[in-house]
This record gives structure tokens, C-alpha cells and sequence, in this order.
């Protein structure tokens, strides 16, 4: 599956935090990232490079905090929409996430 397919799917997105969303969860957090079932193939939870870890390692990512299986908060004020599903893509490409 490539990354526009994957796009497609809705099961890779990353979405604004409203302002109220921000001030409910913590401030620091501007992105809700959505790595859902038709990624569970790019990622395992046993790997050598979590999936968390790796979205934190890319430039502007200020802080990342896994909520559940597939959804994440990221702080990263200086990305844009495409500059963050960008990054979440870049880290399931990497085969250090599948073990």
C-alpha cells in the first residue's frame, strides 16, 4: 500500500487540536494524529523504534504523547497539516517500526 493509499483510507491523518481541545488536554499539543488499522502493517508494538519514539525524533516535533492504539497528540507549532502526516509517514516507512 503506498502513502496515498494509506491517505485514502483515513487511516493515516493528522487533524488541527481546536483551542478548546488544547486547553482540555494540556498545553503544548497542537496536532491529533490518527495511525489506524490500515497502518497496523507498517508499525509493530514490539519493534526496535516505537512508533511514538520516532515521531518525536523528527524536526519541529516538540512533544508526542500516545493516547491510545492508534491515535496520538503531537506538539509541533511550526507544521502544517502536510508536514505532520509527512512525518508519521516518513516513520512508517522506517523498518526499524515493523521489528
Amino acid at each position: 500500500m503506498t502513502v496515498a493509499e494509506l491517505l485514502d483510507t483515513g487511516d493515516l491523518k493528522a487533524d488541527p487540536l481546536t483551542e478548546a481541545d488544547r486547553k482540555r488536554g494540556g498545553t503544548g499539543y497542537h496536532w491529533s494524529l490518527w495511525v489506524g488499522d490500515a497502518a497496523r502493517g507498517y508499525y509493530d508494538d514490539h519493534a526496535s523504534l516505537q512508533l511514538d519514539v520516532g515521531i518525536l525524533a523528527a524536526p519541529g516535533v516538540e512533544r508526542v504523547e500516545w493516547l491510545d492504539r492508534e491515535e496520538f497528540v503531537a506538539g509541533a507549532p511550526t507544521l502544517c497539516v502536510d508536514g505532520m502526516t509527512a512525518v508519521v509517514a516518513n516513520v512508517l516507512a522506517d523498518p526499524r517500526v515493523r521489528v
